[in-house]
């Protein structure tokens, strides 16, 4: 019994036919996977150990008012409703409340992943793996007062800008206002 298939012919202009998304992977994808879990991973362990410091409980406290139904003045609204909204399905705790900040601190490892035309395959993957591994952007990524959602989100849209998608960089500057005095 055979477990592949042969490739159908060539078409009437006689270029090959496209293959599936799982035939065109590659092994820099899988490592680029193996980043972004490890990224994850180490901003995300022991997230809840340490409680939270001044500024991050009065942030986290104006955000569990808005989890609540009431009215609170976010600083960061777009940090403060992501972490409002997480407090309403995962309950306010400080795991929750630096949740969006580790999640943001993986996504600006992996943004070199978007400049390999620029820096080359392997120097991104470089790039990558020193940001994951900084102390400094690991310390940063810990923090819940939106600072590190704000250079990502910059940093994604300024890749929007350079490859000429005019929708997602409006979407991304769009997010940048909304995340209020932190990316300023």
């Amino acid at each position: 019994m055979q477990v592949t298939t042969p490739l159908p012919p060539l078409t009437n202009s006689g270029t090959a036919p496209r293959r599936n998304a799982l035939e065109r992977l590659t092994f820099e994808h899988a490592l680029w996977a193996a980043m972004c879990g490890l990224a994850l991973l180490a901003r995300a362990w022991m997230l809840g150990a340490i409680p939270l410091n001044s500024a991050e409980a009065n942030a986290a406290n104006a955000a569990l008012a808005v989890a609540r139904g009431g009215s609170a003045t976010l600083l960061n609204p777009l940090h403060g409703g992501l972490q409002a909204a997480l407090f309403a399905l995962l309950g306010a705790n400080e795991f929750s409340a630096r949740l969006v900040a580790a999640i943001a601190g993986a996504a600006l490892c992996l943004t070199p992943m978007a400049f390999r035309d620029q820096l080359g395959r392997r120097a991104a993957l470089i790039m990558a793996s020193l940001m994951i591994f900084s102390p400094t952007l690991w310390y940063v990524a810990r923090l819940a007062d939106g600072s590190t959602l704000a250079w990502a989100i910059a940093m994604l849209t300024w890749a929007m800008l350079r490859r000429g998608r005019a929708t997602g960089a409006a979407v991304g500057l769009g997010l940048l206002v909304a995340s209020g005095m932190d990316g300023a």
